[in-house]
């Protein structure tokens, strides 16, 4: 399903469920209107029978009176309060009435015609005589069982009222169960139709992530597979073919280059070769210029054949081909191995400055591959510092991770075996340092940072990617960060070290001679 569909079903669902609460709740409003109108009526009922009592006592008294005084006012005023109650009888009439209060009202209604129910016309034109004593008396007889009547039409009345507020009460505590019940849906609808569409997002992009993560890398095996029919199924396809294509592309530089500098290796040794010869003098005697552009000549060459090993050392990682020989190493022999070999080609010159312990630091290595590592760092630090200022290389061995690896290195840091911690080496320069920004790229193939592309005999950019690469084979990791007041410092940390000889047991436990692979 694609996830403009899977949106659209979402909202559509929850679009329903509003509507359909919305829908009840009309109805509900509909029927407490209906509810009301009928509790309206039942107390209008009342109200009428209570005056109704009030017009019967008014007759009564009235008629007791004229009785007494023969005053025609008497009389008048007992005629119009049986007036007044067959006016409101009538009215009573032409309410919309339960059956209840309907049957009630008729007994009544019976009752009233069957004591004449005129309204008393033969005592309103009473001149108090005793025919008119006779008129008055005759409702008069009825007025108990009127009174009886109409006390039970406005009880009538008071039970369709309180049935009626009851199932009032009832449909109101009806339509909050179901509002809640609506509301519990729709949330839970929500929240499983949000999940749904947030998982098939996230898990797309993660893939997505994950993949883009590795081709940065440098992997272009790396393929996404999708089991939904939406748009990051078609996004995938078309990441895997541009995968294909890139690695396509990257096999055919590896290859090149692969192929270019183990040609280039050939004439450039027949090159040095002859410089040596002429160096030698073997041909004939050199003076002293001649002697000095023979020297420029070799240091060129030489710089060009390290340029050539480290893009063939670049393509054979890149290929898969590198063999790594893991033994128990004293990194201070390794400094020591690298400070020997740029003393004796003249770059040293009593500008390193080894910061070493007394103390063994054992690591299980390759040593080869990390004495290339620390050559290449100690190198750059002397080819980018003033003259007059020293390299410093420290060695040092830490229980946990160090303070200053970057975030998005630790995950690639290996945690060490039981019983061993981290050896940390770092080459510290008094240069002009690197601004921040480029700090990581600097680690990318063929990458010069603005100092490297002004520097004199500037290399081809694949120092680092080649040291971060070793570094990272021995599940260790390669950062740089200021080293203030101004220069730099390269620093790359190595799980599975012991600042001491390792006992026979962590020995054994390694692997012996050839250590973890």
């Amino acid at each position: 399903m694609r996830v403009a569909t899977k949106l659209a079903t979402g909202y559509g669902v929850l679009i329903a469920l509003l509507a359909g609460l919305l829908l009840y709740q009309t109805l509900v409003i509909f029927q407490a209107s209906r509810r009301n109108q009928e509790l309206l009526t039942s107390s209008k009922l009342t109200l009428s029978a209570t005056k109704q009592l009030q017009h019967l006592d008014e007759y009564n008294e009235n008629v007791r009176k004229y009785l007494v005084t023969r005053e025609p006012g008497y009389a008048a005023k007992a005629t119009e309060a049986l007036r007044a109650f067959s006016q409101t009888l009538a009215d009573l009439r032409a309410l919309p009435l339960s059956e209840t209060e309907r049957a009630e009202l008729s007994r009544l209604v019976d009752l009233w015609a069957g004591y004449g129910g005129t309204g008393g016309g033969a005592v309103g034109a009473s001149s108090g005589t005793a025919d008119d004593a006779t008129s008055l008396e005759s409702p008069a007889d009825a007025v108990p069982e009127l009174r009886q009547q109409t006390r039970i039409v406005n009880e009538a009345g008071q039970a369709a009222m309180v049935a009626e507020l009851e199932q009032s009460a009832a449909a109101a505590r009806r339509t909050l169960l179901i509002a809640l019940i609506a509301l519990a849906a729709a949330l839970i609808s929500s929240a499983v139709i949000a999940a749904r569409i947030v998982r098939s997002i996230s898990e797309s992009l993660r893939y997505l992530k994950t993949g883009t993560q590795a081709v940065s890398r440098g992997d272009f095996d790396y393929r996404l597979t999708s089991v939904d029919d939406d748009e990051f199924s078609e996004l995938g396809t078309d990441f895997n073919g541009m995968i294909a294509r890139l690695g396509e592309l990257d096999q055919v530089k590896k290859d090149f280059l692969s192929h270019v500098s183990h040609e280039l290796k050939t004439p450039l040794a027949s090159i040095q070769e002859v410089n040596r010869l002429l160096l030698e003098e073997l041909p004939g005697g050199l003076n002293d210029k001649q002697r000095h552009l023979v020297n420029l000549n070799l240091k060129s060459a030489s710089r060009l054949s390290d340029m050539i090993t480290k893009m063939l050392k670049q393509s054979q990682i890149e290929a898969g081909r590198i063999e790594y020989e893991f033994v128990w190493q004293d990194i201070r022999e390794l400094v020591a191995t690298v400070h020997a070999e740029l003393a004796a080609g003249g770059l040293a010159a009593g500008r390193i400055d080894p910061a070493l312990s007394p103390e063994p630091l054992v690591v299980a290595c390759d040593g080869h591959h990390i004495i290339q590592v620390v050559h290449n760092l100690v190198e750059n630090a002397l080819k980018y510092s003033p003259q007059g200022t020293t390299v410093r290389v420290e060695a040092s061995y830490m229980e946990r991770a160090p303070p200053f690896v970057p975030p998005h290195l630790r995950g690639r840091l290996r945690r060490p075996r039981a019983g061993t911690g981290y050896a940390v080496v770092s080459v510290a320069d008094q240069g002009p340092g690197i601004a921040i920004e480029e700090q990581e790229k600097i680690f990318s193939r063929f990458y010069q940072g603005r100092y490297g592309r002004t520097s004199e005999g500037g290399g081809v950019g694949l120092g680092l990617a080649l040291s971060r690469r070793i570094v990272e084979a021995h599940g260790g990791i390669l950062s740089v960060r200021d080293n203030a007041p101004t220069g730099t410092v390269f620093s790359f940390v190595l799980p599975d070290a012991v600042p001491s000889v390792p006992h026979a047991g962590l020995f054994a436990a390694t692997g012996g001679a050839t250590g973890p692979t």
